[in-house]
């Protein structure tokens, strides 16, 4: 798998290493303020999301085919993480790979991940 993708988990809950065995390229940020700072030069494939990020500014900050992927046991009710930016809800990690690969498969013709909830 080939892209590049943000990882914004302030909890650490997310493991890089297992993106990068992936064959992800993989930039952290350690939380919203970094990652904003990131986006002014970076262009990710993908954002995934720890369950503590705000969402808003991030969405406005990356193209219309880049997928946010919200995961964890994030307080926020679904629907508010749909409407505040998050393309992607995932309660745990388990399935985090196979969801990133969707994402650039759809980023390939300009469009991003549906709703999953």
């Amino acid at each position: 798998m080939r892209g590049v993708v943000l990882l914004v988990d302030p909890d650490g809950a997310i493991d890089p290493e297992r993106l990068r065995e992936a064959g992800l390229i993989v930039y952290e940020a350690a939380d919203e303020r970094t990652a904003l700072e990131r986006l002014s030069d970076l262009a990710p494939d993908a954002l995934i999301v720890g369950q503590t990020v705000a969402l808003t500014d991030l969405r406005r900050h990356v193209d219309h085919a880049t997928s946010i992927i919200v995961v964890g046991g994030n307080e926020d009710p679904p629907e508010r993480l749909r409407t505040t930016g998050a393309d992607s809800f995932l309660s745990s990690a388990a399935d985090l790979l196979y969801e990133i690969h969707r994402a650039l498969i759809l980023r390939r013709s300009g469009r991003r991940l549906p709703w999953n909830w």
